[in-house]
């Protein structure tokens, strides 16, 4: 179940580019997207800090406000049906610059935010990935 009304409809959805860039759909998706992540975070002392869209991908930060800790997340290129919301790479970072991080983790979209929270010390509830 997701936390927004708006992110079921991108499950299966198809992107393509639009004149070798993404199109509307995209923008709206990127901004469907974090209202999701945000969403999941709420109640907890974690946010995103940093989100960036790229051709057909994003990425960003989420910090512990309690403890500073940062993590690096990356949803690979969504024009893969199904699989963008299956596989979001999620690592421990150095800051908010640091794209390589620690050990590589895996999350699906419905739980990202108990992945976070756990990857950040704020929850011990372990991630199936």
């Amino acid at each position: 179940m997701f936390q927004t009304k708006n992110m079921e409809k991108w499950i299966n959805y198809r992107f393509d580019p639009v004149e070798c860039r993404t199109g509307q759909d995209f923008t709206n998706f990127v901004r469907n997207l974090k209202a999701e992540l945000t969403a999941q975070l709420q109640g907890s002392c974690c946010e995103i800090v940093k989100y960036s869209k790229g051709y057909f991908i994003i990425s960003g930060f989420v910090r512990n406000g309690r403890t500073g800790a940062v993590m690096y997340f990356s949803i690979p290129d969504v024009r893969e049906v199904n699989k963008w919301c299956l596989h979001i790479l999620i690592r421990r970072a150095k800051d908010t610059n640091d794209y390589c991080g620690e050990q590589n983790h895996y999350t699906d979209i419905r739980n990202f935010g108990t992945a976070v929270m756990w990857l950040l010390g704020v929850s011990d509830k372990q991630i199936a990935a």
